[in-house]
């Protein structure tokens, strides 16, 4: 199963404010991630990989959240 990340997850494994991903997504720099979940952008590790790159973040691996957010994670579970 692919890790789904919220966007307090997403901005705590590029280790950045929230507000930030909220604009970039809002004024388009970035394309709006496909899945939504309850009216809620849901990540998905390309999602972050496309993040990280704009924001010029090197992540560890990009499915796997580093720092503290792992220990945050929170995980969605969709039915298909």
């Amino acid at each position: 199963m692919e890790e789904l990340f919220t966007l307090k997850d997403a901005a705590a494994v590029l280790d950045i404010k929230p507000y930030r991903i909220g604009y970039v997504l809002a004024v388009k720099l970035v394309p709006e991630p496909v899945l939504r979940f309850g009216n809620k952008r849901v990540f998905n590790p390309q999602d972050i990989q496309r993040l990280a790159d704009h924001f010029g973040v090197k992540l560890a691996s990009p499915t796997t959240p580093t720092n503290h957010a792992s220990e945050t994670q929170t995980k969605v579970c969709v039915a298909g």
